[in-house]
């Protein structure tokens, strides 16, 4: 899709605490899920921070509220980037922004952050670094499993007339239920939500300003807050990313003992670290 049809694209925003101009208004947060989830998985974080005074809009990422037809191939990741950017510039009352991001959002965030530093004021990521390395005999098989399979069921929803949709939204639930068991999977999700997938593959072999490949050698300007699940058969971060987020003086990294969606297995936790860091990097 073209940069002039994604300026189109209409994201869902979720908005709660105090309004942006009150005095008791602490500063925005910005939060951005990934795959295969809807704002509903930021329910203990919106809940936590508005009573903490934060203004908390949850933006959805492009074709998660629901499929249409019109746009079936959906955004490469820079038009993404930039569609996000917009959105963020509604809420933020002109200000920096605090970004809490997971999985495919915390993709999105490093290119944020890249793209735009003087919208962000700190990064908290969510189990997927700035940089990665699948290291594990696990991750190496599961990883391009899970993935192509999603990144065919995309494909086969938008290529195979009549039966395609079908049998692309039945790969997508059988996997997000039974490989992913994701917390907030959306009945109006099928394989229309797996674009990061395709187009990730297509960056790597084709190469090009498509996929990831605009977060190459990716170091944050910004102070950043990683947290992820340990309790997992592989990790979606590299070694050096740990350690750049450990010697930093304005990051941080700690892992909780849990899962993929930490924000929802360990979200009390999370939430007052988060609340700290933030709190530390708002002078």
């Amino acid at each position: 899709m073209s940069g002039s049809a994604a300026a189109d694209v209409v994201v869902e925003v979720l908005r709660a605490g105090p309004a942006r101009k009150d005095k008791s208004c602490k500063g925005v947060i910005v939060f951005l899920h990934g795959w295969p989830d809807t704002n509903a998985l930021w329910k203990n974080q919106v809940d936590f921070f508005t009573k903490h005074k934060y203004h908390c809009a949850c933006l959805s990422l492009p074709s998660y509220s629901g499929y249409d037809s019109s746009h079936k191939w959906a955004l490469d990741f820079p038009d993404v980037r930039d569609v996000l950017i917009r959105q963020i510039k509604e809420v933020n009352d002109g200000k920096p922004v605090h970004v809490v991001a997971h999985d495919w959002g915390a993709v999105f965030a490093y290119m944020i952050e890249r793209k735009a530093p003087e919208l962000v004021k700190t990064l908290s990521t969510i189990d997927v670094g700035g940089r990665i390395h699948i290291a594990s005999v696990a991750g190496k098989v599961l990883v391009p499993a899970y993935q192509l399979w999603l990144s065919s069921a995309f494909v086969l929803g938008n290529v195979v007339p009549v039966v395609g949709k079908p049998i692309g939204d039945l790969m997508t639930r059988l996997c997000a239920k039974y490989f992913a068991h994701s917390p907030s999977f959306s009945a109006d999700h099928g394989s229309h939500v797996n674009y990061p997938y395709f187009y990730f593959y297509k960056g790597l072999f084709l190469g090009g300003s498509g996929g990831t490949n605009y977060l190459k050698h990716y170091s944050p300007q910004r102070p950043t807050f990683y947290s992820y699940g340990a309790a997992k058969p592989f990790m979606f971060h590299s070694d050096g990313w740990l350690k750049e987020m450990d010697r930093r003086e304005d990051c941080q990294v700690q892992a909780f003992p849990c899962g993929h969606w930490v924000q929802v297995d360990q979200g009390e936790a999370l939430n007052h670290a988060i609340l700290k860091f933030i709190t530390t990097h708002s002078a």
